[in-house]
């Protein structure tokens, strides 16, 4: 069952789409539409909500309002949008496995390179999925919209 979510970092902001000029490494960058995703708005805005579906394994996916699928790109590892149909030579590109840390406080870890979804530099620049461990800036709070 799919819900609407908002992804706040521990910075306490926002997951939202940023500028092009913040990306200084496209290297496992989480993009929608060519827009890196950063955690830097104070409140929720309609580029913060995220349809997000988990099934009973905890294997989720995380689409936009306008219908765009987050995923790992299969040739460089970036995260970015897709319509909805993804190629059907690997279905784990768009598939993230929900950690639960505690009460509402997770990480989300790609099942197609085995990275942690991270708000690196304390959320002054793009979301990466780059990290082995699950540390402060790999967790995010999952409010429902």
């Amino acid at each position: 069952m799919s819900v609407l979510v908002a992804l706040k970092a521990c910075n306490g902001k926002y997951v939202c789409m940023g500028d092009k000029e913040l990306i200084d490494d496209k290297q496992s960058t989480i993009f929608v539409n060519e827009q890196p995703l950063i955690a830097n708005k104070d409140d929720i805005q309609d580029c913060s909500i995220f349809e997000f579906d988990c099934d009973i394994y905890n294997t989720c996916t995380f689409k936009t309002i306008n219908n765009l699928y987050i995923y790992v790109m299969a040739s460089t590892l970036h995260l970015r949008t897709h319509e909805p149909s993804l190629p059907s030579y690997n279905v784990l590109l768009n598939k993230f496995e929900k950690i639960n840390i505690n009460c509402n406080t997770f990480a989300f870890k790609s099942l197609y390179n085995n990275r942690y979804i991270c708000a690196d530099s304390e959320g002054n620049k793009p979301l990466i999925a780059d990290k082995v461990h699950i540390g402060k800036w790999e967790t995010f709070t999952i409010e429902i919209v």
